[in-house]
């Protein structure tokens, strides 16, 4: 077979496969690769988890800002905040008020519902259980860690951080497996 016959097929099945992407369906080259299939979904798979990162994050900034929008008298922060000593943060964070904390705590569990459900719902086709859930709340349980070992704070808040997430990113999955 001439060298031009096979660089036609394999242009034919390139074009067959970005055909099917743009339609919908499921090319039919993955009958006989199924390294691109497996690629392909697994691209899907990360796409869902940083769109649901990026959308819980978001409304964990929300929270932090409304956090600061509630405390009628914030406490006033050491001089030059950026430059602050270990012990002035800490002096500064047990003079934040309980509510602000509170706030944040509120967001933290509509960001891990937000996230399960977000994760859910775009990688639902290729990933039928929790698992994309279950690292989206892993991966903000991470960060709350990161942030309690930079930012000073209380320890019950720590602590409802650090269990909030995981289940109610599983609830946000209950929630968008049984919702159209």
């Amino acid at each position: 077979m001439p060298a031009n016959a096979d660089k036609g097929r394999a242009a034919g099945n390139t074009e067959k496969f970005l055909t099917s992407i743009r339609i919908g369906r499921k090319p039919e080259i993955w009958e006989h690769d199924k390294y691109t299939k497996w690629r392909y979904e697994m691209g899907r798979k990360a796409l869902a988890i940083i769109t649901a990162m990026i959308a819980a994050v978001g409304i964990i900034w929300i929270a932090y800002m409304i956090a600061t929008i509630i405390t009628i008298i914030p406490p006033t922060p050491p001089v030059n905040l950026e430059y602050a000593r270990e012990g002035d943060m800490a002096a500064y964070m047990k003079t934040y008020p309980t509510l602000a904390f509170v706030a944040v705590a509120i967001g933290y569990a509509i960001a891990a519902f937000a996230g399960g459900f977000i994760a859910t719902k775009m990688g639902r086709r290729w990933s039928q259980g929790a698992t994309l859930a279950l690292v989206v709340g892993a991966l903000l349980s991470v960060g709350s860690i990161a942030t309690a070992t930079v930012w000073p704070q209380p320890v019950w808040f720590v602590i409802v951080s650090l269990v909030i997430f995981v289940p109610l990113s599983l609830v946000g999955f209950k929630f968008a497996d049984h919702i159209i």
